[in-house]
């Protein structure tokens, strides 16, 4: 088979690829630290709504330096039991978040 000859000013294979220059994310996602837990129920209430909004209001009483703990807890809990692991989490943050309401 013989190769057919091309000129020197063809354009190659590569020609076409612009180099793409990478632009720096505005803040990385950090999932070594986290103020919430990653899992909650998605289910809605009487009222319409999920438990995230009824966590994320007992995560504020919680001192930011236990937030990350209290958050791993509650996902272990919630995946510890699968009839009543929601029902074991919400428990154990309600418990948390009591001990720190009204402390300053």
């Amino acid at each position: 088979m013989a190769l057919k000859q091309i000129n020197d000013d063809s354009p190659d294979m590569y020609s076409a690829i612009v180099e793409v220059k990478a632009t720096p994310k505005a803040v990385p996602h950090r999932l070594e630290r986290r103020d919430y837990p990653l899992f909650w129920s998605r289910e809605k209430n009487a009222d319409g709504k999920t438990d995230i909004e009824w966590i994320l209001k007992k995560m504020r009483f919680i001192p930011k330096s236990m937030r990350h703990e209290v958050s791993e807890e509650y996902v272990r809990l919630f995946f510890s039991d699968k009839a009543n692991g929601r029902k074991l989490a919400n428990t154990y943050l309600h418990g948390i978040a009591s001990q720190f309401r009204g402390v300053s």
